[in-house]
């Protein structure tokens, strides 16, 4: 089966706690190409609808710590459809690919960086990642002021998620490319995973995606409403709502060189030019 979902998400960092930086990300579109199996229990007409209607504006919080690891990502709803819990997983693990811990020290090109991380959920469950980064190169962007990394990352995981019969213990076999600006975030990502599951069997799964850096947004503000959305860029709209501010005086505002009313004009004033007020 060929099941490819393509997302628009925007990230903002929402709060730095003990265990790290929290993280909202926003699911602002879902688009889906996704064969299902004969087995299905909704038709693709219906799982399109669902994905429309539950997943666009769908936001997830999670916790990155300090060398880029992130700790479990929430679970998919447990009354979802089977079919929209594995788009919601795949959705989730293709989030979680542009995260990579780095190296505490620098390294230079052609250079390896090899490491262990274990973790145990709040739920008990285990996380065990085995990752080697190697740093291929460096380049300067184009069009931006910006200096690049490309890494080069091979990681063997096994994640332990709750079964119906207790834990079941998920292999995964991960190869990424991945360009990381210096400034502190990555920009693209090639990614191809081998997951070996007791229940599902093997899958292979592959993210590509690109990123840009927003500065200035606050975050209850970038995420849609669900339904339709008039994107409004003059903040003059009364409709509009952002970070800008409108600078046009209102329409029943006096002209700035219009004379001042004779009860409010004063009889010595200066008739030279003066600053504008604020």
């Amino acid at each position: 089966l060929s099941q490819t979902a393509t997302c628009d998400v925007t990230m903002a960092v929402v709060g730095v706690g003990p265990e790290g930086v929290e993280i909202r990300a926003t699911f602002t579109s879902v688009d889906l190409d996704w064969d299902l199996p004969p087995a299905a229990t909704v038709s693709s007409q219906e799982l399109l609808e669902l994905a429309h209607s539950q997943l666009r504006g769908m936001q997830v919080s999670f916790v990155v710590r300090p060398e880029g690891r992130v700790l479990a990502l929430p679970a998919p709803p447990a009354d979802a459809p089977p079919e929209l819990h594995e788009v919601i997983e795949t959705m989730l693990l293709g989030l979680e690919s542009f995260f990579v811990p780095l190296p505490d020290r620098a390294i230079r090109a052609g250079k390896a960086w090899k490491q262990q991380f274990e973790h145990t959920t709040a739920s008990g469950l285990t996380q065990q990642l085995e990752q080697e980064l190697e740093l291929e190169a460096s380049y300067e962007h184009r069009t931006q002021e910006l200096v690049l990394r490309r890494l080069s990352v091979e990681q063997e995981r096994q994640e332990q998620r709750a079964g119906a019969a207790g834990p079941v213990t998920v292999e995964r076999e991960i190869r990424s490319q991945l360009m990381f600006a210096t400034t502190g975030f990555p920009m693209e990502l090639d990614r191809e995973t081998r997951e070996f599951d007791p229940v599902s069997g093997v899958v292979f799964r592959k993210v590509r995606a690109t990123w840009t850096r927003t500065r200035g947004l606050v975050p209850d503000l970038v995420a849609p409403p669900r339904g339709d959305v008039q994107v409004i860029h003059d903040p003059c709209n009364p409709d509009y709502v952002g970070p800008r501010s409108c600078e046009r005086p209102p329409e029943d505002a006096p002209p700035e060189d219009a004379a001042p009313p004779e009860d409010e004009a004063s009889p010595d004033e200066d008739e030279g030019e003066g600053e504008d007020a604020p």
